[in-house]
Parts: structure tokens; C-alpha cells; sequence
């Protein structure tokens, strides 16, 4: 039985080719049909030595998306707000951590609202490679209300 956003978040985590940056991702399991879901992107330095971002605009963004079972972007947080932007070097301490939080709304980019289903989340660091540093997927099943 599933009450609101009951799936307990589940980080999920994946080695960066700096292998000192871990970067996370919080996103819960389940949610029902029309619920906001809230979204934790961090990105770690666990080592000793600070590691350079090479990150994109004048503070640290991070975009989240959002696409359905057959791949299809549904929902990017930052579609349409990101131009070019001037490249900043972030120092980032043994220990120290960037995190970036959104809510999904569960709207498509359009504003529709998503039928139930699985999704995928990602987030990523916008940085000066094409695609970013991009945290490992994490799969959202969206279901409607039980009863009634």
C-alpha cells in the first residue's frame, strides 16, 4: 500500500571519469498519479585532493529530466532557459558537495499531465563537456490512487 510519495528514495550512484567525484541521485520509487516528486541531485567530492569543475554559467545548474519507457524526453527542468553561458571553474574540496533539489510536477514540457506509468530521472551537472556529467537513472513508477 502506497501512501503519497511512498517509495522510500533511493540514491543511486555512478563513478565520474574523475574517479574522486561520486555524483547521487534521490528520487522516489513510486508516486502517485498527480503528485509533486521531489528530486536531490548531489555531486561529491569523498577524496582528499579538490577536484576543478569545469561547469557552465555563473553559479553551479544542474538540469533534471525526465523520459518515458521508450526513451522520449517527457520533461527537462531547464528546457528552454539554458543559452550560452560563460565557463567557471569551481574548485571542489576533499569532502565538500554541491547538491541541486527540483520537484517534477509530473507535467510534460507541453504541460500536460503524464499518464501512470515508468520513468526515468536523470540530472546532470552542466559543465563544459556536450552532455554534462550525468547521474545514473533512476526509475520512477507513477500509479494512480488505489480505491476510492
Amino acid at each position: 500500500m502506497s501512501r503519497g510519495n511512498s517509495g522510500p528514495s533511493r540514491p543511486t550512484e555512478l563513478p565520474t571519469q574523475s574517479s574522486q567525484l561520486r555524483l547521487t541521485l534521490e528520487a522516489p520509487a513510486r508516486a502517485r498519479l498527480g503528485e509533486p516528486v521531489p528530486l536531490v541531485f548531489t555531486v561529491a567530492n569523498p577524496g582528499k585532493s579538490p577536484v576543478t569543475l569545469y561547469l557552465m554559467g555563473r553559479d553551479p545548474t544542474a538540469d533534471f529530466q525526465v523520459t518515458d519507457d521508450r526513451g522520449r524526453k517527457v520533461w527537462s527542468q531547464l528546457r528552454g532557459r539554458v543559452g550560452m553561458a560563460p565557463l567557471r571553474l569551481l574548485p571542489l574540496e576533499g569532502g565538500q558537495r554541491l547538491s541541486f533539489r527540483s520537484v517534477w510536477n509530473q507535467r510534460s514540457d507541453t504541460g500536460k499531465p503524464v499518464p501512470p506509468g515508468t520513468y526515468l530521472v536523470r540530472a546532470v551537472l552542466l559543465t563544459d563537456e556536450p552532455d554534462g556529467l550525468a547521474s545514473p537513472g533512476a526509475r520512477l513508477r507513477i500509479e494512480r490512487p488505489s480505491g476510492g
